[in-house]
């Protein structure tokens, strides 16, 4: 009896081929299926990593819109209220100047422009009465005016 015990404890330790490879069969389907799983989910995150690079571009123009809006807004305010700040938008953009007043204009390249007030006096309110006042009307003091009979 004691060799059939032997033998059947032999059978026992050794299980052989198949469940080995029956256990690497498992492993690879699993590790198929993972990778798989992996390979079907990679452009939904792409497109989510997309997704998000594009969220945070239109915060940040928003941000640089409201900024932007509240700039103006203030402006507009400024403008409604604030002689001194119109005043400043006229010297500035629109060129004007008071009578009697020398402007110097320092440009980019450090070079230093005198506006000559006398040239200027068509672009001051208070020039436009006196040249009214003289007799010479805009129309007149075209080139074209002068050359028709």
């Amino acid at each position: 009896m004691p060799m059939k015990a032997k033998a059947a404890s032999f059978r026992k330790r050794d299980p052989g081929v198949w469940p080995v490879l029956n256990r690497l069969v498992v492993a690879t389907i699993i590790l198929a299926l993972c990778v798989g799983a992996v390979v079907a989910f990679l452009p939904i995150l792409n497109q989510r990593k997309a997704q998000a690079r594009r969220l945070n571009e239109l915060r940040t123009e928003v941000a640089r819109q409201e900024a932007l809006i509240a700039k103006n807004s203030r402006a507009v305010e400024l403008l409604k209220s604030d002689p001194e700040y119109i005043e400043t938008i006229a010297r500035d953009r629109l060129d004007l100047m008071k009578p009697g007043e020398t402007i110097f204009r320092i440009e980019a390249d450090g070079e230093v422009l005198q506006v000559n007030p006398a040239a200027e006096t068509s672009a001051t309110p208070a020039a436009e009465p006196e040249a009214k006042a003289d007799g010479a009307s805009g129309a007149e003091a075209t080139p074209d005016a002068e050359a028709a009979p």
